[in-house]
């Protein structure tokens, strides 16, 4: 090798390790998927769906699904079914909500504008654990 070549190679070394040290350490983030995603209610308080919220004489409130889409622009809307048995007669609804969520590491606080609601929920992976209402809510991530 000639001298010019070492002093060459000798002053780009330094550049190619740091380039292949910042490659080989990547953020890891790449590799874990972040709160965006649609998200499928899966239990509450561990009693796989429905749950009954609420039962009185003739009266039955069901909790029958929910779904929260997280897009990554900080917005989350969320559809959810219940089936209401009143007096024999069995009716289902859907009640759409919307609002917004920020990440703080592995925690999630979600704002709902309808009802000034401001929960947290945990994602590890693909499960996500809200608390809210005196209850515990476990989602998948589709």
């Amino acid at each position: 090798m000639r001298k010019r070549d070492f002093t060459l190679l000798r002053r780009c070394l330094p550049a190619l390790l740091v380039t292949f040290v910042l490659l080989s350490c990547s953020d890891s983030t790449d590799s874990e998927p972040g709160a965006a995603g649609t998200w499928q209610l899966q239990t509450v308080n561990g009693q796989a769906l429905p749950f009954t919220l609420e039962t009185g004489v003739g009266f039955k409130l069901e909790l029958t699904g929910e779904s929260m889409t997280l897009l990554e622009t900080g917005s989350v809307s969320m559809m959810t079914m219940f089936r209401v048995t009143d007096a024999g007669v069995v009716s289902t609804e859907s009640i759409p909500d919307s609002g917004s969520y920020t990440v703080n590491g592995s925690t999630i606080t979600f704002t709902f504008p309808s009802d000034g609601s401001t929960p947290q929920a945990t994602v590890t992976g693909d499960t996500m654990t809200l608390g809210d209402i005196g209850l515990t809510f476990v989602y998948r991530r589709e």
